[in-house]
């Protein structure tokens, strides 16, 4: 112990903390990550607990180990010895320099023998993050962790990477986000008459865990479109039918409220997942106006609807003649008889009318004809006669408002009922999964 306090005291003696150890330092740098504690989308911040792994060389604290019993390692404070200004560029809580914090100054480094220094420096950093989330909840992100000399020139201070990965070997599994791959570059920070900086980039692939989003938001807004076109179903003159939709409406909206809550409030990428509650939305509202629209029909009940509506008397006279030209001149023939009138085969005084039409009843003379020939003449104007009711009263039948289907009001309004849910039952499903084809590509 005495051996190694002396050394430190002779190896700092003199030790110029301000000066570099050469013209130009070659610094490695190495990160070790151990979790990340947070991805905020909202704030577009990554949160991450690391150690980063620093080591250069410094031929002014070497030593010859023969002269002190064969000791090779010595542990000086960092705050005794020069270290390079290593700087988290891209930090979101304010620049901070890399062991300034009066909590790590007390941590110490390493020094060979042969004058390499090894630093490992404990870090919580929080790095800003560019969020695409075009396709949450099934998004992957790519966060950097940027780390420059702040001004200082390449050629007085160069950083370079350790490995061309990140050290995992310490990492705590993540619940939320899961490490796809890690990588490391160098790239142009700072370009100035005087110095050329670059900056080490430390790259994190992050994909996210989406069973949490299916089983709260996905699942539950799909359930919800398939319940909304069940609306339909509903019979009109059940109360809720109304009540019934616009809870669907209600409940989607409160979603999409809940979904703007975690996405970062940007118009450079929009969710499809957001569009997908926007076309729900809508969907719930078009359900909303077509119920309205179909109650109101319904209030009318029976009543038919003016482009159906051929059953005046006018309409009615028209319609019996045109089934049944025979009736004009069946009741031609009864009126014809002179003093005898003939109704559905009954026979009223026959004094009561003259005859009319000599020609078509020349055989009969004053109503005086054989009793053969009366009857049958009876029986023949009572067939066309009854033949001639029959015929009106089967197209007036025809025009009644039991055999007019889907004439009414009411018949109109279960008509609009069954299209559109046939229609919402064909787009639902063909939206829902043109948007997961979109995500999955």
């Amino acid at each position: 112990m005495e051996n190694e306090t002396a050394l430190l005291r002779k190896v700092l003696t003199d030790y110029a903390i301000g000066v570099r150890p050469s013209k130009q330092v070659n610094v490695t740098c190495n990160m070790r990550l151990e979790n990340i504690l947070k991805l905020d989308i909202v704030e577009q911040t990554l949160s991450v607990m690391a150690t980063l792994f620093v080591t250069w060389k410094d031929n002014r604290l070497s030593w010859n180990p023969g002269k002190w019993k064969g000791l090779s390692v010595i542990y000086p404070r960092n705050i005794d010895i020069w270290k390079p200004v290593i700087v988290h560029a891209n930090s979101a809580v304010g620049i901070s320099v890399l062991g300034d914090d009066s909590s790590k100054m007390s941590i110490p480094v390493a020094v060979a023998l042969s004058g390499d220094v090894f630093w490992l420096a404990p870090v919580y950093l929080v790095s800003f993050c560019t969020i695409d989330v075009s396709n949450f909840p099934f998004d992957t992100q790519t966060c950097d962790i940027e780390f420059s000399t702040l001004m200082l020139d390449e050629n007085v201070v160069s950083l370079r990477h350790f490995r061309e990965d990140i050290a995992m070997d310490e990492f705590t599994e993540n619940g939320e986000f899961v490490i796809e791959s890690t990588t490391t570059l160098k790239k142009d920070k700072l370009q100035l008459r005087t110095a050329n900086v670059k900056a080490l980039v430390f790259r994190l692939v992050l994909r996210r865990r989406a069973m949490y989003h299916i089983v709260n938001l996905v699942i539950p807004v799909a359930l919800l479109q398939a319940l909304g076109v069940l609306a339909f179903k509903i019979p009109a003159s059940c109360g809720e039918k109304l009540t019934f939709s616009l809870t669907m409406l209600l409940t989607v909206t409160v979603l999409m409220t809940m979904v703007s809550a975690i996405i970062p409030t940007t118009s450079l990428q929009v969710s499809i997942f957001s569009i997908y509650l926007l076309c729900g939305a809508v969907a719930s509202a078009l359900e909303v106006v077509i119920t309205v629209v179909v109650l109101y029909l319904h209030s009318h009940g029976d009543k038919q609807l003016p482009a159906f509506a051929c059953f005046s008397k006018q309409s009615k006279v028209m319609c019996s003649t045109s089934i049944s030209p025979s009736l004009d001149n069946t009741c031609t023939t009864v009126e014809s008889l002179d003093g005898c009138e003939f109704l559905m085969g009954q026979h009223i005084n026959p004094s009561s009318k003259s005859l009319k039409n000599t020609e078509d009843t020349k055989s009969l003379n004053d109503c005086e004809m054989t009793g053969n020939l009366k009857d049958k003449t009876i029986l023949i104007i009572n067939e066309n006669v009854i033949s001639c009711s029959n015929n009106v009263n089967n197209k007036q039948n025809e025009f009644s408002p039991k055999s007019r289907t889907g004439r009414t009001y009411e018949e109109f309004a279960k008509n609009i009922d069954n299209v559109c849910f046939i229609l919402f039952m064909i787009v639902l499903p063909c939206y829902s999964f043109a948007c997961l084809f979109i995500v999955v590509l």
